[in-house]
């Protein structure tokens, strides 16, 4: 073999390398636009929304309208419980070399900045800011008009038993009062307050599989 071939060999070789590290660059980028500025997928691993979501539901989550629109009542969000707080991460990851490789991994693979303690949450809009909520006789009422629920079952109860709020609860502005439709089985705004809306991920939108359940949403 001449060393012209070998050298030629070599480059090839060297250019092929280089083209699928450009294709590992591009696939990332593609993904980190989808998930932080398009949508997002999740897997529903509570009751706490049955029966509209069931256990092991593949859901599509879109992130765009947030940026344009307020949710509005009935939407089903997702978002980071309240407690998260962004801010304080961004000060962390100055001084914490460990953060700051999850700032990278979060940010390269999932496409979004690292938080504190990240719990994502889904549940339904119910009152928006301003909006006086009361609950009584197992009826939900907004501004002193009772609210039709066709997403609930029959059977299920809206209780306030355990609830930290005083009711009627005005709600702040900029916040939201969010509740499972599986009132009896879920830990929402009755039991640790209002979501902030900076705390918002997106908006559920589509039930991709099982087939069976698009139609749910």
């Amino acid at each position: 073999m001449s060393s012209n071939d070998s050298t030629n060999k070599k480059e090839y070789y060297f250019k092929s390398v280089i083209s699928i590290i450009k294709i590992i660059i591009i696939a990332l980028m593609i993904n980190i636009i989808i998930k932080a500025f398009l949508v997002r997928t999740y897997t529903v691993d509570s009751s706490s929304m049955e029966t509209t979501l069931m256990v092991n539901d593949k859901v599509i989550t879109e992130v765009v309208t947030k940026y344009f629109t307020e949710p509005k009542r009935g939407d089903i969000i997702v978002f980071v419980y309240p407690e998260t707080d962004i801010a304080n991460s961004k000060q962390t990851l100055r001084r914490n070399p460990i953060d700051y490789m999850q700032y990278v991994f979060q940010l390269l693979i999932k496409g979004q900045l690292p938080v504190d303690d990240e719990i994502e949450y889904v549940k339904r809009v119910i009152g928006l800011p301003g909006d006086t909520i009361n609950i009584k006789n197992n009826t939900v009422y907004v501004n002193d008009l009772a609210i039709e629920e066709p997403y609930l079952d029959d059977n299920v109860f809206t209780n306030i038993s355990s609830s930290v709020l005083s009711f009627p609860f005005k709600v702040p502005q900029g916040q939201y009062f969010v509740m499972g439709d599986n009132r009896e089985n879920s830990a929402d705004s009755r039991q640790w307050g209002t979501v902030p809306e900076e705390n918002i991920i997106g908006k559920s939108i589509l039930i991709y599989y099982p087939f069976a359940n698009m139609d749910r949403l």
